[in-house]
């Protein structure tokens, strides 16, 4: 298509309500390493602050932090003459271990005006080095001739310890975590975090998922509640896990199932009693409730085993003695990141229950269920036996079914879970099954299930605790008639709730948003997954690279999430410098190196930079990062010096491949490219300059090995020409130019669908906009032909699939070996969707300097079959709060609505002239024009311009 120049004429207005702010200025949001009131910190703590404000233009000035151990200030920052409110870090005294800090901020804005927090905020330390001392791993004493024949390592073990306690308790914490998965009771009740609604939120899957060969996560509760004087009782579920399930591929040398805890009482009075695990006063079982814990293979609970195990006075005369485990080297310390919770504002109820009992044969394979009775949005039914109950709950989720029932003791039910329904019986169409039943080729070797045995004649409940499923449907058979008194799906996910979000006049693009969403809540599981459901679910880093910025658009404070996993990342580097492809590392035959993959290691930290300002990613990764382009130095082919990494995987899955070496040598640019950047923030000038080289270097031999002629590539891919644009590669404006028009050709000579894979989708719609091609980008967006965007929503996606066509209507299923339908790698676009569509962007790190330059669907002509978006509604959740832009177009008229977050300033862009310009003054404080482009500065508030189009 032609480019077409528009020209608007523009009217202003300014808009004095300001929904979402509040009526005068004020400190909101006080967070600690960007958490809210976090405890058992093992790191200095880095404070921030968000500034709210119905007025505009509004700016900090200066703050002051204290920082107070009870009314104590053991740390006052002084007055630092500073607009900074993220990221400041502590410069005081040591911090003590198992204490609670409170903290405040003062600041002063730019009319003079003093602000106080009134926030409760709050952190808390850990036991930092030495804090475990007494405190040692504990292990079930195997001597059992049973456990020792059987050696069943997905045997859920039991570990408890009464004490008592003299006085009333004052205060109490408890410094819990394993080797394995485990879950923990004190005195009968599991034990969670009290909130201020008087709800307990609990974590899950505790204490996450590490490299136990060199790092272990303990989590803090404050347990006072649970506690009395007189006889308590401390016990832990321990599974196997991520360390030694089958998940860990034997990775960690299969280490014995291992708890360790520490509980701190502080009595009314002042004085103190510490328990710990140990070998005198410990017992432990493997003869509980769950006969069988694994994350593949799912959970089998007996009820019939069901005891009062975890209050005091149980008898243990049949429990056995404790080992110490002397094999633990990991380092113990704090969790650092999200835990795994379950999101209560997710739960879902099933919107269909199909009951059948026979299968009516027909002309295809497997023939198709005859139902007997068809329900709608009930959480309750009867089952009988023989009966086959399937529950659709409309949504690809990932967690697990709480589940309240009644029948006799004895009765076994099953629940199986998958993603799909076979649709036909037919094997020609990957059906697995006759129609209706679940289809479960995809999930592979994961069994994927739950056995459950009722234990008595009253009504019982149970959900898992030691495994999760990714599902949108359940299947419930029972060998006896049972009662469901009530079943739903809960969602677990380690994103909290979101709260920024893309909002369309296209339905199919906001359930591409929506999709989007749901994908990465459900493979944000303690790390980055890649999918939630079969036997996989791994950490792979080439996923993660390409998403997190999607993914930090979606939320925020992922920071810590990111810098979690990073420690993963340095946790499976090679000595001589490569990172994995995996983290945390498992298999060993994926490789090391892997372009796209490994260069993770650089790109992730970089982005959590950009995205939230925060050094400290840069500051803890650089050396990884040095050894890693030490390691790239090395690699060399033929008469090639700069060749970058492994090319093992490529553009993975993509319709058109793309040379896997040049590949490499891309992001081998990319690296030295960011590599400058990140010196350059840390100021390590001589390496900036190093790296700059490096990447002019690489440039120079590309040209001479891929260039064939001007702005032409001997690779001619949508991929390979996506690269070279984004990185620069090519020497001239005009070899740019001709780049971009071969590329444009090659879109459109494919009728506008892509023939990317997971690199080159990444970057697709982005580079499009970058080089002024944002009507192809829209092309792009809604195009419904595979392979597109759109083609999984007209299938029926609720999430993003691993493949655009892992199911057609047309044609089934696709190759099941490697066929996931949550896999958000292709969710990418929901990155070019806020920072091109709605135009948010950051001029530095952090969104201190904002870009707002929505690119309006102003196209002239259409694809067959598409329409104009006239309408986008965008809200980033930024470091330094709301950003806002919404567009809407109405005939010949253009709306504009910005927001921007007090304490930041933004630059209005509009892509062709303006007229009629407004003033300067009132939050307006600048006016220009660049390129083409119409530039207004703005302060902090709300805006409302209004255009005509020519």
């Amino acid at each position: 298509m032609k480019k077409i120049l528009r020209f608007f004429v523009f009217t202003f207005l300014m808009c004095f309500s300001i929904q979402g702010f509040a009526k005068s200025t004020e400190i909101s949001n006080l967070r600690v390493n960007f958490m809210h009131n976090p405890v058992a910190l093992d790191k200095m703590p880095l404070f921030s602050w968000e500034i709210r404000s119905s007025k505009r233009a509004v700016l900090q000035t200066s703050y002051e932090i204290f920082v107070y151990e009870g009314a104590k200030v053991i740390w006052d920052s002084g007055i630092v003459k500073s607009s900074e409110t993220n990221n400041i870090k502590y410069t005081g005294n040591d911090l003590q271990s198992s204490t609670t800090y409170t903290w405040k901020v003062e600041i002063v804005i730019n009319n003079s005006e003093k602000i106080k927090s009134a926030e409760k905020a709050f952190f808390e330390t850990g036991l930092l080095n030495s804090g475990w001392s007494g405190a040692a791993w504990i292990m079930y004493d195997n001597a059992d001739d049973t456990f020792e024949k059987e050696k069943q390592t997905d045997k859920a073990m039991m570990f408890r310890s009464e004490f008592e306690l003299e006085k009333p308790v004052k205060s109490a914490k408890i410094y819990t975590t394993s080797i394995g998965i485990h879950d923990l009771f004190l005195n009968g009740k599991r034990v969670g975090h009290q909130a201020g609604n008087g709800e307990t939120v609990y974590d899950e899957l505790k204490p996450g998922w590490t490299d136990v060969r060199n790092t272990v996560f303990y989590l803090t509760y404050d347990v006072t509640p649970y506690l009395k004087k007189g006889q308590n009782t401390v016990g832990a579920y321990v599974s196997s896990g991520w360390s030694s399930g089958v998940i860990a591929h034997d990775r960690y040398k299969n280490p014995a199932l291992s708890y360790k805890a520490k509980l701190i009482v502080e009595y009314v009075g002042g004085s103190q009693k510490i328990i710990v695990t140990n070998t005198k006063n410990w017992k432990s079982s493997v003869n509980g409730a769950i006969r069988m814990a694994d994350i593949y293979a799912g959970e089998d609970y007996d009820a019939r085993y069901t005891n009062d195990w975890t209050k005091p006075n149980f008898n243990t005369a049949n429990w056995h003695s404790v080992l110490e485990n002397n094999t633990v080297s990991a380092q113990t310390t704090a969790y650092i990141g999200l835990p795994v919770r379950v999101r209560k504002d997710l739960k879902t109820i099933p919107q269909y229950i199909t009951i059948y009992k026979d299968i009516q044969k027909n002309e295809s394979d497997f023939g198709s269920v005859i139902p007997t009775k068809q329900l709608k949005k009930v959480t309750s039914f009867t089952l009988k036996k023989g009966e086959t109950a399937v529950l659709d709950f409309r949504q690809n989720l990932v967690g697990w079914t709480p589940l309240t029932l009644k029948g006799q003791a004895g009765t076994k039910i099953k629940i199986r879970y998958a993603e799909m329904l076979n649709d036909s019986g037919s094997k020609k169409r990957g059906n697995d099954g006759p129609k209706g039943t679940l289809y479960l080729k995809n999930l592979r070797k994961a069994r994927a299930s739950v056995n459950y045995i009722i234990g008595s004649t009253m009504a019982e409940s149970y959900t898992p605790s030691m495994t999760w499923f990714g599902f949108r449907y359940a299947e419930m058979t029972a060998d006896a008639d049972v009662e469901i008194k009530n079943i739903y799906a809960e969602v677990i996910s380690s994103v909290d709730k979101e709260q920024s979000a893309i909002v369309t006049n296209h339905p199919d693009v906001n359930q591409l948003f929506q999709n989007t969403l749901w994908g990465q809540r459900g493979n944000f599981i303690s790390v980055p997954l890649d999918c939630p459901q079969r036997n996989e679910r791994m950490g792979w880093t080439g996923d993660t690279q390409v998403f997190a910025n999607t993914a930090m658009y979606n939320q925020t404070n992922l920071v810590s999430f990111y810098q979690k996993w990073m420690g993963d990342v340095r946790d499976g580097q090679d000595e001589d410098g490569a990172f994995p492809s995996i983290a945390p590392q498992t298999w060993g035959a994926v490789g090391k190196a892997e372009s796209g993959w490994a260069n993770a290691g650089v790109i992730v930290p970089w982005i959590v930079y950009t995205m939230s300002g925060n050094q400290s990613v840069l500051e803890e990764n650089y050396q990884a990062m040095t050894r890693y382009m030490n390691f790239l130095s090395t690699k060399s082919e033929a008469e090639f010096k700069y060749v970058g990494g492994g090319t093992k995987y490529g553009d993975w899955l993509a319709y058109k491949e793309t040379n896997k070496r040049f590949i490499s040598v891309c992001y081998y640019a990319y690296d030295a490219l960011l590599m400058a950047k990140i010196a350059k923030a840390l100021q390590k000038t001589s390496d900036a300059d190093k790296y700059d080289t490096l990447y002019q270097n690489i440039k120079a031999e590309f040209n001479k090995r891929y260039v064939i002629a001007k702005g032409t590539l001997s690779e001619n891919t949508q991929t390979a020409y996506l690269y070279a644009l984004k990185l620069h590669l090519f020497n001239s404006k005009e070899e740019t130019e001709i780049a971009t028009s071969h590329l444009v050709k090659l879109l459109e000579a494919n009728n506008y669908k892509l023939a990317t894979g997971f690199l080159g989708t990444a970057i697709l719609n982005q580079t499009l906009s970058e080089i002024g091609q944002s009507d192809m980008a829209y092309n792009l967006l809604l195009q419904r032909n595979n392979p597109s965007w759109l083609y999984s929503v007209d299938q029926g996606a609720t999430t993003i699939w691993e493949r655009w066509n892992s199911y057609t209507i047309k044609d089934g299923f696709g190759d099941a070996s490697m066929n996931s339908f949550n896999h958000y790698a292709y969710g990418v676009i929901v990155e070019w969707m806020y920072a091109y569509m709605a135009g948010i962007k950051t001029e530095d790190a952090g969104f201190r300097n904002i870009i707002i330059e929505p690119q309006l669907d102003l196209r002239k002509t259409f694809p067959q079959g598409q329409k104009q978006i006239t309408e986008v509604k965008g809200e980033y959740a930024s470091v330094n709060g709301m950003i806002k832009s919404h567009w809407k177009i109405k005939g010949n008229q253009v709306e504009y609505n910005i927001s921007v977050p007090a304490n930041t300033m933004a630059q209005f862009i509009v892509q062709n002239t303006m007229k009629n310009i407004p003033k300067e003054g009132d939050g307006i404080q600048s006016i220009s024009q660049k390129d083409n482009k119409t530039v207004i500065g703005l302060g902090s508030g709300e805006y409302e311009f209004k255009m005509n189009l020519k």
